[in-house]
């Protein structure tokens, strides 16, 4: 649970950290992602090296016995990709296809660990941000440059339950957002809804190895710092609850 967390709060440090950014005005003079696709075999990549995309040539099942798997991107100056979501069970899927994500055929774990699938969206407010860039990493060594460059990652490992290397894929967006609303589900019943809201959610299980039901962290971004979050705190116990927290997570903005 601890990495999560921590994920949590060196991910949206990055956003803080962010340079100036430009805004949907003006689109025309920058590229963003506007199409991804996962290629699981040789014919696949020939089809999509024929439509124009680029490859990321970093094997999603680096260090397993699965078959090679590849993200591709395409950039445009319209239309872009605002949310990025990573899916591991079917349940995960179904908030997703009802609020209007698009479905990434491929299984980035082909041959290996659970069936983990790419969700995207493309919308236009308050809280949607442009993705101008996607980079995937296999070491820990790699990330801290990402960090720097205002990149966040995906919670998911693109190898969960495989073994092998951690995968993880960072997006950089176009506009700095601070965090300024953060909610946690227990079951899918609310996803839907929390999509719908500008909620992203952080894919991965509080619970994982823990037993107990699936639980996700979700956030919801803006542009205004005075709705920023600016203390994170971890309670353990009920007793905790409405006091002062034992465990500060992160002071300052989020």
């Amino acid at each position: 649970m601890w990495r999560i967390f921590q994920f949590f709060v060196l991910v949206y440090l990055s956003s803080y950290f962010r340079g100036t950014y430009t805004t949907f005005c003006s689109m025309s003079k920058m590229e963003y992602i506007t199409d991804i696709a996962v290629s699981t075999d040789a014919n696949q990549e020939q089809g999509l090296s024929n439509q124009h995309f680029k490859m990321i040539n970093v094997d999603l099942n680096k260090g397993t016995k699965g078959n090679p798997v590849y993200l591709w991107y395409k950039k445009g100056t319209t239309n872009p990709i605002t949310r990025l979501q990573a899916a591991f069970t079917d349940e995960m899927k179904s908030g997703l296809t009802k609020a209007g994500y698009h479905h990434v055929n491929g299984n980035v774990n082909e041959g290996t660990g659970d069936a983990i699938y790419f969700w995207y969206y493309k919308g236009i407010t308050e809280y949607d941000n442009p993705i101008m860039d996607l980079k995937v990493t296999t070491a820990e060594n790699e990330e801290a440059v990402y960090y720097r460059d205002g990149y966040e990652h995906l919670a998911c490992d693109l190898n969960r339950n495989a073994g092998g290397n951690y995968i993880y894929l960072w997006v950089k967006k176009e506009k700095k957002m601070l965090v300024s609303d953060i909610s946690v589900t227990t079951d899918y019943g609310l996803d839907e809804r929390l999509f719908n809201q500008g909620y992203t959610r952080v894919d991965e299980d509080v619970n994982r190895g823990a037993g107990g039901t699936y639980s996700f962290i979700w956030y919801r971004q803006s542009q205004s710092q005075s709705n920023a979050i600016t203390h994170l705190s971890l309670s353990t116990n009920n007793h905790n609850r409405g006091r002062p927290p034992a465990t500060e997570l992160y002071q300052g903005w989020c």
